[in-house]
């Protein structure tokens, strides 16, 4: 796993043609990647901090994020917003960013994929590639789906509820008892006031972006990481609608494979291993801490072993923010069988990484 906070992006701002002040952040070398976020739930440091995704991009990449006006760390007393606001704020940071050419990159959300589509056919010369996280063309298409039938009506009623159920239980990932969900929920709470995250989601709701699909040109991936709200037959019609996409599927509720996906899809090479990423720092003491699910083949036999593997996954992406945060590192890059063992520059911190719930 590449360790997302040794690669936390250096916030700056812009401000966009309009006035408004734009919180960005890069990290990385490479290529450049412009980030398009799953507005309204960013946050330029903490979205990146709490899956490896970031992370593990900016080892190939020079990854440019960013929060759109009234969300995270940008100007959050906004007026109003719309599709032409998401690409002024974007159009900001290609300008402070100082971005030619770049790969542009989404979230998930309707909202990430307009700013995204705008820029592939209003700069063809400039960006290179596209990859789509989970896209859909408008809410219509998911009226049948969990999240299509609980979205504005319950934001209206309750944000507070609606958040927790989007990232606790429409995502998928509650049942498997991630703490990588739980700290995402308990975060993104706080990247967007309610007012403003009402005015996001009525917009998502009347957005239609089927008009932009047939327009692209560049090379174009599409990319649905398992599980998730939106369904693999939406994801491929998504493709089916861009002049050659490539559709691609996996399972990885870290979207760290996301990052391998891109690499081959836009021809770089694998990064080789950098142990600085991975150890902490030298104090002449090493603690070690190792973890292991009780009863892990009973587990497996009453769970089935696909269902068991992506508990598991979820369950190590937990164990291993928690161990980040008590400042230690995973030794390894995979999982370990059913454990992860982890190095601690001091028994106390070791002590408190075992304690994180």
């Amino acid at each position: 796993m590449y360790d997302s906070l040794a690669m936390e992006p250096r916030v700056q701002y812009t401000t966009t043609s309009d006035g408004v002040s734009i919180a960005w952040g890069e990290a990385g070398h490479g290529p450049a990647l412009l980030n398009c976020g799953s507005t309204p739930f960013t946050h330029v440091q903490e979205s990146s901090a709490v899956s490896g995704a970031f992370g593990a991009l900016a080892r190939s990449f020079r990854v440019i994020t960013f929060d759109a006006r009234g969300i995270g760390m940008s100007e959050r007393a906004v007026a109003d917003v719309s599709t032409s606001t998401l690409l002024m704020d974007a159009e900001a940071v290609i300008g402070a960013a100082k971005l030619d050419r770049f790969v542009v990159l989404t979230g998930m959300g309707l909202l990430a994929l307009s700013p995204a589509l705008q820029l592939a056919t209003g700069l063809p010369e400039r960006v290179t590639h596209l990859a789509l996280n989970s896209p859909h063309q408008n809410m219509r298409e998911l009226a049948d789906t969990p999240y299509g039938r609980t979205g504005l009506a319950l934001a209206e009623a309750d944000w507070g509820v609606y958040v927790q159920t989007v990232f606790r239980v429409l995502v998928g990932l509650d049942a498997a008892g991630s703490t990588w969900v739980d700290r995402m929920a308990r975060a993104a709470a706080g990247w967007v006031d309610p007012s403003v995250g009402l005015q996001y989601t009525r917009l998502r709701e009347a957005t239609d972006l089927g008009d932009l699909l047939a327009r692209v040109r560049q090379p174009t991936l599409v990319l649905r990481s398992d599980p998730s709200l939106i369904p693999t037959r939406v994801c491929q019609r998504i493709a089916a609608k861009i002049p050659g996409a490539q559709f691609r599927q996996y399972a990885d509720p870290t979207f760290e494979l996301q990052a391998e996906l891109i690499r081959e899809f836009v021809g770089l090479p694998t990064p080789s291993p950098s142990p600085s990423l991975d150890a902490p720092t030298a104090s002449g003491t090493a603690v070690i801490l190792f973890t292991y699910i009780v009863s892990s083949t009973a587990l497996t036999e009453r769970m089935g072993d696909a269902a068991f593997r992506d508990a598991l996954r979820a369950i190590d992406a937990g164990l291993r923010a928690a161990i980040r945060d008590a400042g230690g590192a995973a030794v390894d890059g995979k999982l370990l069988g059913d454990g992860v063992l982890a190095t601690f520059p001091s028994a106390a911190q070791a002590i408190d990484g075992a304690r994180q719930p």
